[in-house]
Protein backbone atom coordinates (compact mmCIF):
# COMPACT_ATOMS: atom_id res chain seq x y z
CA UNK A 1 0.00 0.00 0.00
CA UNK A 2 1.10 3.31 -0.87
CA UNK A 3 0.81 5.00 2.44
CA UNK A 4 3.08 7.46 3.60
CA UNK A 5 5.89 5.98 6.71
CA UNK A 6 4.66 8.69 9.01
CA UNK A 7 0.76 8.03 8.27
CA UNK A 8 1.06 4.18 8.64
CA UNK A 9 2.91 5.06 11.90
CA UNK A 10 0.41 6.83 13.04
CA UNK A 11 -2.12 4.03 12.09
CA UNK A 12 0.19 1.85 14.43
CA UNK A 13 0.17 4.00 17.62
CA UNK A 14 -3.99 5.08 17.42
CA UNK A 15 -4.48 0.55 17.20
CA UNK A 16 -2.25 0.23 20.33
CA UNK A 17 -3.77 3.17 21.86
CA UNK A 18 -7.38 1.95 21.13
CA UNK A 19 -6.50 -1.85 22.04
CA UNK A 20 -5.15 -0.67 25.44
CA UNK A 21 -8.26 1.55 26.01
CA UNK A 22 -11.07 -1.30 25.41
CA UNK A 23 -8.43 -4.16 26.30
CA UNK A 24 -11.76 -6.51 25.88
CA UNK A 25 -11.89 -5.86 22.27
CA UNK A 26 -8.60 -5.50 21.23
CA UNK A 27 -8.91 -6.60 17.93
CA UNK A 28 -11.93 -5.11 17.09
CA UNK A 29 -11.04 -1.86 19.08
CA UNK A 30 -8.18 -1.38 16.94
CA UNK A 31 -9.55 -1.91 13.94
CA UNK A 32 -12.22 1.09 14.57
CA UNK A 33 -9.91 3.20 15.64
CA UNK A 34 -7.47 2.44 12.34
CA UNK A 35 -10.54 3.23 10.81
CA UNK A 36 -11.77 5.93 12.00
CA UNK A 37 -8.52 8.04 11.76
CA UNK A 38 -7.81 7.15 7.88
CA UNK A 39 -11.71 6.58 6.68
CA UNK A 40 -13.34 8.90 8.93
CA UNK A 41 -11.05 11.94 8.90
CA UNK A 42 -8.76 12.21 5.59
CA UNK A 43 -10.37 9.41 3.10
CA UNK A 44 -13.99 9.90 3.46
CA UNK A 45 -14.38 14.00 3.11
CA UNK A 46 -12.31 13.76 0.27
CA UNK A 47 -14.46 10.96 -1.15
CA UNK A 48 -17.14 13.83 -0.64
CA UNK A 49 -15.38 17.21 -1.75
CA UNK A 50 -13.13 15.80 -4.50
CA UNK A 51 -12.44 19.45 -5.57
CA UNK A 52 -11.08 20.62 -1.66
CA UNK A 53 -8.76 17.66 -2.07
CA UNK A 54 -7.72 18.25 -5.71
CA UNK A 55 -8.94 15.28 -6.88
CA UNK A 56 -10.65 16.65 -9.38
CA UNK A 57 -10.63 20.33 -10.97
CA UNK A 58 -11.56 23.14 -8.29
CA UNK A 59 -14.41 24.38 -10.88
CA UNK A 60 -15.36 21.08 -11.22
CA UNK A 61 -19.30 20.02 -10.48
CA UNK A 62 -20.59 16.98 -9.32
CA UNK A 63 -24.00 16.57 -10.05
CA UNK A 64 -26.80 15.41 -7.63
CA UNK A 65 -26.54 11.53 -9.03
CA UNK A 66 -22.94 11.45 -8.93
CA UNK A 67 -23.33 13.19 -5.10
CA UNK A 68 -25.57 10.57 -3.99
CA UNK A 69 -23.83 8.03 -5.22
CA UNK A 70 -20.25 8.95 -2.75
CA UNK A 71 -22.57 9.40 -0.23
CA UNK A 72 -23.69 5.99 -0.66
CA UNK A 73 -19.66 5.00 -0.95
CA UNK A 74 -18.82 6.86 2.02
CA UNK A 75 -22.00 5.46 4.11
CA UNK A 76 -20.39 2.07 3.09
CA UNK A 77 -17.04 2.85 4.12
CA UNK A 78 -17.72 4.12 7.63
CA UNK A 79 -20.22 1.17 8.23
CA UNK A 80 -17.30 -1.05 7.07
CA UNK A 81 -14.29 1.00 9.46
CA UNK A 82 -16.69 1.00 12.54
CA UNK A 83 -17.55 -2.63 12.15
CA UNK A 84 -21.36 -2.30 11.76
CA UNK A 85 -23.48 -4.68 10.55
CA UNK A 86 -26.42 -3.87 8.50
CA UNK A 87 -29.83 -6.19 7.68
CA UNK A 88 -30.86 -4.16 4.71
CA UNK A 89 -29.58 -0.81 2.86
CA UNK A 90 -31.71 2.08 2.13
CA UNK A 91 -34.30 0.80 -0.67
CA UNK A 92 -32.78 1.41 -4.43
CA UNK A 93 -29.40 2.18 -2.93
CA UNK A 94 -26.69 0.95 -4.89
CA UNK A 95 -24.54 -0.37 -1.90
CA UNK A 96 -26.52 -2.74 0.07
CA UNK A 97 -25.60 -5.19 2.80
CA UNK A 98 -24.73 -8.17 0.79
CA UNK A 99 -22.18 -6.08 -0.90
CA UNK A 100 -21.01 -4.66 1.90
CA UNK A 101 -20.02 -7.97 3.96
CA UNK A 102 -18.68 -9.11 0.86
CA UNK A 103 -15.55 -6.73 1.64
CA UNK A 104 -15.36 -6.60 5.36
CA UNK A 105 -12.60 -9.09 5.36
CA UNK A 106 -10.78 -6.90 2.68
CA UNK A 107 -11.30 -3.79 4.97
CA UNK A 108 -10.13 -5.60 8.09
CA UNK A 109 -6.97 -6.95 6.28
CA UNK A 110 -6.35 -3.63 4.96
CA UNK A 111 -6.49 -1.68 8.49
CA UNK A 112 -4.79 -4.73 10.01
CA UNK A 113 -1.96 -3.85 7.68
CA UNK A 114 -1.80 -0.53 8.33
CA UNK A 115 -1.42 -0.53 11.46
CA UNK A 116 1.21 -3.48 11.51
CA UNK A 117 3.99 -1.07 11.63
CA UNK A 118 5.35 -2.51 8.45
CA UNK A 119 7.52 0.03 6.48
CA UNK A 120 6.50 2.41 9.07
CA UNK A 121 9.19 5.12 9.84
CA UNK A 122 10.76 4.12 12.79
CA UNK A 123 13.84 6.18 14.81
CA UNK A 124 14.11 9.57 14.60
CA UNK A 125 11.36 10.24 12.39
CA UNK A 126 9.19 8.64 15.44
CA UNK A 127 9.02 11.98 17.06
CA UNK A 128 7.25 13.18 13.77
CA UNK A 129 4.95 10.67 14.00
CA UNK A 130 3.90 11.12 17.50
CA UNK A 131 3.36 14.88 16.88
CA UNK A 132 1.10 14.03 14.05
CA UNK A 133 -1.03 11.35 16.23
CA UNK A 134 -1.44 13.95 18.66
CA UNK A 135 -3.42 15.77 16.37
CA UNK A 136 -6.07 12.67 15.99
CA UNK A 137 -9.42 13.35 17.10
CA UNK A 138 -10.33 12.87 20.91
CA UNK A 139 -11.99 9.28 19.55
CA UNK A 140 -9.63 7.30 20.81
CA UNK A 141 -8.80 8.93 23.87
CA UNK A 142 -12.03 10.32 25.15
CA UNK A 143 -15.07 7.63 24.74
Amino acid sequence: HMIPGHMRRCCEIVAIASAERFPNSRETAALIGVGSAMFLRFVCPAILSPADFGIVSKGAVVGSFARELLLQITTALQTLVNQVRISEGKPGAVLNAAFIDARRTDVNNFLTHLSSGESAIRGGDEVAATALVERVPYFVYER
